[in-house]
C-alpha cells in the first residue's frame, strides 16, 4: 500500500464532490515501484585503447504500477490524481506508508506520459516520476 497526496486540478477528471485547488490523499496498492538510473556520460579512447569515462550526471526516475482493481472509487482517484499532476505539479508518494500511518513521503513530479490498462473488468495504472 502507498499513500498519494496531491492538489486537485480540474482537467476533466475531477471527482464529484471534490474541489479544485484542494489537497487530497488516498491509499493505493502499488505493484511496482522501480528505480531507474540513466547515466549521462562521455567516453574517449586513446590510440593505445585505454578508455576514459567522464560521468556528467545520473538521472533517476521511478516507474510506478498499481495492482488491478475494479473498485470505481480507486479508479476515479487515480484518474483525478494523474490528470491533476499532468502539467508538472508536485505531489507526494509514501511508498511504505498510508494516509493514516505516514512513513516517508517523497515529493515527485510526473515524468512523461502515463497509462491506464483495462483488463476485461479491472483497471491498472502506470506512470513514471522524478524527485522534485
Amino acid at each position: 500500500m502507498a499513500a498519494i497526496t496531491y492538489t486537485a486540478i480540474d482537467r476533466g477528471d475531477l471527482i464529484t464532490g471534490h474541489s479544485e485547488l484542494t489537497e487530497y490523499s488516498f491509499d493505493v496498492p502499488v505493484e511496482q515501484f522501480q528505480k531507474n538510473t540513466r547515466r549521462e556520460q562521455s567516453t574517449v579512447s586513446s590510440l593505445s585503447g585505454r578508455r576514459v569515462t567522464t560521468l556528467h550526471r545520473l538521472d533517476t526516475t521511478f516507474t510506478v504500477s498499481t495492482v488491478e482493481t475494479d473498485d470505481q472509487t480507486s479508479i476515479d482517484n487515480m484518474r483525478e490524481f494523474l490528470s491533476s499532476v499532468a502539467a508538472g505539479e508536485e505531489f507526494t508518494i509514501d511508498v511504505f506508508g498510508s494516509v493514516l500511518t505516514p512513513d516517508n513521503p517523497i515529493t515527485f513530479k510526473l515524468d512523461g506520459d502515463y497509462g491506464e490498462r483495462l483488463n476485461i473488468i479491472s483497471y491498472s495504472f502506470n506512470f513514471k516520476v522524478v524527485k522534485s
